[in-house]
């Protein structure tokens, strides 16, 4: 709810088209409290919605279509048709969203929303009306300080004149001339974000700067910080990180990271991207934002290095933006290429197939490709096949193809167990949603050329402290039940449970190492460890070990062995972990790396890697398949508590949720029961949220 702009402005964001994942009782409240300040206390759904029987989704979505309606006003006036002036006319119709092939979780769409100005809920008697737009005001003295404060709030929020006249009519009385309308508006716009560009830039700074105070509330400082020109002094980009953000992007950062970028969000020629991570509550939460004049590999890997978003081993989920596979690859993670942008570009590429019929096939092949899961791979083969002769000679298309076909590990369904991607449906489509919140679902995309950058830092605090809202109710009701995990959590287990039946071992092997080692991440299995060499240690008294091999992170040192009496043994180093880079620099050759280590002193750093963890591999399939080992899979129980269960289950990884079906399809093990809340991952756990404590 935004206080500072007209209540009926508010209404935009119910208007058609809208979407919410909130679930339907937290969205009627959150209507109600939006409709309040008009008379209308409560809502009520009429006879005639129809009910939802999906099992996964009941519970949060108690109907697939229905309307809700005043409650607070008789029949009389419910009925009355719109155009007659004090009529009630508050009516919203939703339908419920959930299919699989959509790429989303489900949300309710909005079909229709009404409340025309005829309803008496807006209206004011029709003798003032009359008089107000008979008496015009012209000048500011005849406006209370309430108008002018009311008038301000409108300029600082762009609120179109038109509008803001017809809510001082609507609900106020008065009429105002429009050069003191648009005058008053200007002054509470300059008040707010500054009369020219001095004052604007000095707003944004001192915005900027305070954020860098430490804030008690979370025990952390925020970020900010600009780069200009060392000859000019102009601005060539900028970043901050609210303290809410600084720990989303501590906790949830290192298993994946989201960022979309777009051009024009303010007066500035900048690349504009708010970076997000996936909370415990399955939320896109804000990381972040930041602007540069290019979306080039230096600028954005500052970028991320600045907001702490470049942890090795982490997804990097983007748009197709060349600079990102690179950007990837310098901080050693996975990137994966959004699948809407992905489905987006082979729309628009397809449209160089004069053939409707050939045009619809391939679109269809392309969706399949990036949303439906073939086993086995040559089932992929053969869409891939024929997409590249549906696109002939065409390039554009055929290219399409070949980079699709390329980056299947990480643009299609079947091949995303090696990543964090947090979707049902392989290859994510989370990049944009902080980007649309900044543009308000597009509906601002034109007014944002017009915002100063105080406007933009501005909208990016309001979404963060719209996310910490939601997350302090959903924390508040978890406790209340006596919860240790979100509904989002256990809607995944609902629906991942009855694929666990009908399940059978085929092979066991005990005391194995974990065969998703560092493909698929499990707590940290890259970490950075902090270490002091005393003075006088002439050597660390280690034995290493050197591997030229390029696979996983690069050239490393294996820790064979450590001596009896040296430092190391007092440290986080083990035998086992492999050293990939000593005080964030990585070596090119055995020697370097040698020289690297030998040259430490005093206190230093060693990016490692940790050795994988010893568990149980079992082979399983669907009973009946016989010698038929199409569907076999590995599911990897680790011995440890500290680790969760793995498989080559497609969804698997992606929700990292799967562990207690895949347990409970098999046996109790002979450490874990499958209830134990330990076979969840723990970076699902809602004490883990930054917001928890507070």
């Amino acid at each position: 709810i935004n206080n500072d702009v007209a209540p009926t402005e508010q209404f935009n964001a119910l208007g058609e088209g809208a979407e919410f994942t909130c679930g339907e009782a937290a969205l009627k409240g959150m209507i109600e409290k939006i409709v309040a300040p008009f008379g209308i206390k409560h809502l009520v759904t009429p006879n005639g919605a129809r009910r939802n029987t999906e099992d996964s989704t009941k519970e949060l979505f108690p109907h697939r279509r229905f309307h809700w309606t005043c409650g607070s006003c008789n029949t009389k006036k419910r009925k009355m048709d719109d155009t007659e002036v004090g009529c009630c006319g508050f009516k919203i119709r939703f339908l419920l969203q959930d299919k699989k092939d959509n790429g989303k979780e489900p949300y309710l769409l909005v079909k229709e929303f009404k409340f025309p100005p005829t309803s008496h809920h807006l209206l004011v008697s029709t003798q003032v009306r009359q008089a107000a737009e008979s008496n015009v005001i012209t000048h500011e003295k005849q406006l209370s300080p309430t108008k002018v404060k009311l008038l301000h709030s409108f300029g600082k929020n762009r609120v179109r004149a038109e509008l803001a006249k017809n809510v001082l009519i609507d609900q106020h009385g008065i009429n105002l001339s429009r050069n003191l309308l648009n005058g008053v508006m200007q002054r509470g716009r300059n008040e707010a974000w500054g009369a020219n560009e001095r004052e604007s830039l000095t707003i944004f700074y001192g915005a900027g700067w305070e954020l860098k105070n430490y804030s008690a509330k979370f025990g952390v400082n925020g970020k900010f910080d600009t780069f200009s020109d060392n000859n000019t002094g102009q601005l060539l980009g900028w970043y901050e990180q609210c303290p809410l953000e600084v720990l989303n992007a501590r906790v949830y950062g290192g298993d994946a990271v989201f960022i979309d970028t777009t051009h024009n969000a303010t007066t500035y020629s900048f690349k504009t991207g708010p970076p997000s991570v996936i909370d415990c509550f399955g939320h896109t939460a804000p990381a972040g934002i930041c602007q540069v004049r290019e979306e080039e590999i230096d600028s954005m890997v500052d970028m991320l290095d600045a907001l702490q978003l470049n942890a090795p081993g982490a997804t990097l989920a983007t748009d197709g933006g060349p600079a990102w596979p690179e950007v990837a690859r310098v901080h050693r993670q996975h990137q994966i290429e959004d699948t809407w942008h992905n489905c987006e570009n082979g729309d628009t590429k397809a449209a160089v197939l004069s053939n409707k019929k050939n045009k619809d096939r391939f679109k269809e092949l392309k969706s399949k490709a990036l949303y439906q899961v073939f086993s086995p791979e040559e089932l992929l083969d053969d869409i891939f096949t024929e997409m590249r002769s549906l696109a002939g000679g065409n390039d554009i298309l055929l290219n399409y193809v070949i980079r699709m076909d390329h980056g299947r590990k990480v643009r299609a369904a079947t091949h995303t167990t090696k990543v964090f991607s947090c979707s049902e449906k392989g290859a994510t489509s989370r990049c944009e949603q902080n980007m649309s919140r900044l543009k308000s679902a597009g509906t601002k995309k034109t007014e944002m050329r017009s915002w100063t950058l105080g406007e933009l830092q501005n909208k990016h605090r309001r979404i963060v402290d719209g996310y910490e809202a939601t997350i302090r109710k959903e924390i508040e009701d978890a406790i209340t039940e006596k919860r240790y995990l979100s509904h989002y959590v256990l809607n995944w287990e609902a629906k991942e449970r009855p694929h666990a039946d009908g399940l059978e071992i085929v092979t066991t092997t005990e005391n194995t190492p974990n065969p998703f080692h560092l493909l698929q991440s499990t707590k940290r299995e890259i970490v950075t460890i902090n270490m002091e060499r005393p003075n006088n240690a002439a050597s660390l008294g280690v034995t290493l070990q050197f591997h030229a091999t390029e696979e996983k992170l690069g050239l490393n040192l294996e820790v064979i062995s450590i001596a009896e009496g040296s430092f190391c043994r007092g440290s986080m180093l083990e035998v086992g972990m492999r050293i990939y880079a000593v005080n964030g620099q990585s070596f090119t050759s055995r020697d370097e790396g040698f020289r690297l280590i030998k040259s430490t002193a005093g206190q230093f750093s060693l990016l490692v890697e940790k050795p994988p963890a010893i568990g149980t591999v079992y082979e399983i399939q669907r009973k009946g398949k016989g010698d038929d080992q199409r569907m076999l899979r590995r599911v990897f129980i680790p011995d440890s508590n500290d680790l969760h269960c793995q498989s080559d289950y497609h969804a698997h990884t992606c929700g990292w949720i799967r562990c207690r079906y895949i347990q409970r399809a098999l046996m109790e093990h002979k450490i874990r029961s499958m209830n134990d809340l330990d076979t969840i991952h723990t970076r699902w756990y809602i004490n883990n949220s930054p917001m928890y404590n507070t």
